[in-house]
């Protein structure tokens, strides 16, 4: 959040004074509409992947823990750091 908010007061201030506010709308929408596209064909297809009761979905939930588990170990490692932890 902190780092969106950077951004946005960087970028918003620096667009309008430069007159490329209307570009900058464009690739927002642009942005938003590629990640939403993505979630849904991407997450739809892992969610189908996962549910099937046969080999493939064994490997897309094995991946999935993996990925849960490099996010978890990556959480941790990040707070250990902030709480002093070594």
């Amino acid at each position: 959040a902190a780092v969106a908010g950077t951004l946005a007061f960087f970028l918003l201030p620096g667009a309008l004074l430069t007159g490329e506010f209307d570009l900058l709308l464009n690739a927002g929408g642009s942005f938003v509409t590629d990640f939403l596209l993505s979630a849904i064909i991407g997450g739809g297809s892992a969610i189908y992947l996962s549910l099937r009761d046969d080999e493939i979905a064994d490997s897309v939930n094995d991946a999935g823990i993996k990925l849960l588990d490099a996010v978890d170990g990556v959480v941790d490692k990040i707070s250990g750091n902030l709480n002093g932890d070594e």
